[in-house]
């Protein structure tokens, strides 16, 4: 029996795929969205919701704590940016990716701040499904496939493990 326990859960991402603020918004000379508008101010930055993602903190029964991200969309880095440092953290142990948006899918070429020159980590386990899989492949063959990388471009090393709903 696994002794793992989840012991935190921050919600790095709770908005929609646009996020909030929408450039509509801000740029509109009516200024009727009270929401948006209010994320220029101190006091608003509350109201910005970056792509929705999760970081599970799991205590291992090695004794250490696992970092799993729930989604990396398109405003993950800016959120890991922002939460890595407060919550002092440092490895990312694995990636769980729900779905083929660019919501979900999108910062996976952010994670290679994570894996340049193994300063952190060699790899990232990826988890997701043969559709998310095939949607990668698209938008990021150079992850997928060390050989469609050119030039001097830092590869992020990645485990694919394939998962079915």
């Amino acid at each position: 029996m696994s002794s793992n326990k989840v012991t935190e859960i921050i919600f790095l991402g709770t908005g929609t795929s646009s996020g909030v603020p929408v450039i509509a918004c801000l740029t509109d000379p009516e200024q009727n969205c009270e929401t948006c508008m209010s994320t220029l101010t101190p006091e608003g930055e509350v109201n910005v919701r970056r792509n929705t993602s999760l970081l599970v903190r799991v205590n291992h029964e090695d004794g250490r704590v696992r970092n799993i991200v729930i989604d990396c969309g398109k405003t993950f880095y800016v959120s890991a940016l922002k939460w890595w440092p407060y919550h002092k953290l440092r490895q990312l142990d694995a990636i769980i990716l729900t779905h083929p948006h660019a919501d979900a899918i999108n910062g996976l070429d952010d994670l290679r701040a994570w894996t340049l020159n193994k300063v952190i980590q060699e790899y990232i386990p990826i988890y997701l499904t043969n559709n998310t899989l095939e949607a990668v492949k698209t938008l990021f063959p150079y992850i997928v496939d060390a050989k469609q990388a050119t030039g001097s471009y830092n590869l992020t090393f990645f485990n694919k493990k394939k998962f079915s709903f």
